[in-house]
C-alpha cells in the first residue's frame, strides 16, 4: 500500500514536473539557461565543458532529489496534520459531505 502511495504521489510530481515546464515564464528561463550553456561551449574547450556537463547533471540530480523529498515530507507532515485534526475531533468527514 505504502508503495502504490508513494507511485502515485511521484506520478503527480512528475505530471507538476511536465505543467511547470510548460509555463511561459519559465520556458523562458529554460531558453536563457540553453543560450549560456551554448555560450559556455563556444568559449570552453571540450574537456572543460564536458566537466562543466558532468557538474550540471550532478548538480539537478541532487537538486531534484532534495525537492522530491522535501514534496514527501510535506505531504507525510499534512497527512499527519490532517489525522491529528480529525482524531482530535476537530473537523468531522461528515461536514464535508455535502
Amino acid at each position: 500500500m505504502e508503495y502504490e502511495f508513494i507511485s502515485t504521489l511521484r506520478q503527480r510530481f512528475d505530471l507538476w514536473e511536465r505543467q511547470n515546464q510548460a509555463h511561459p515564464v519559465l520556458r523562458q528561463e529554460f531558453q536563457k539557461i540553453e543560450t549560456l550553456r551554448e555560450q559556455l561551449k563556444q568559449v570552453l574547450n571540450p574537456e572543460q565543458f564536458k566537466i562543466f556537463l558532468e557538474w550540471e547533471e550532478s548538480s539537478n540530480w541532487i537538486q531534484a532529489k532534495e525537492k522530491e523529498r522535501l514534496f514527501y515530507q510535506g505531504i507525510m507532515e499534512g497527512l499527519q496534520f490532517c489525522s491529528a485534526v480529525i482524531c482530535a475531533g476537530q473537523v468531522l468527514l461528515s461536514d464535508y459531505d455535502e
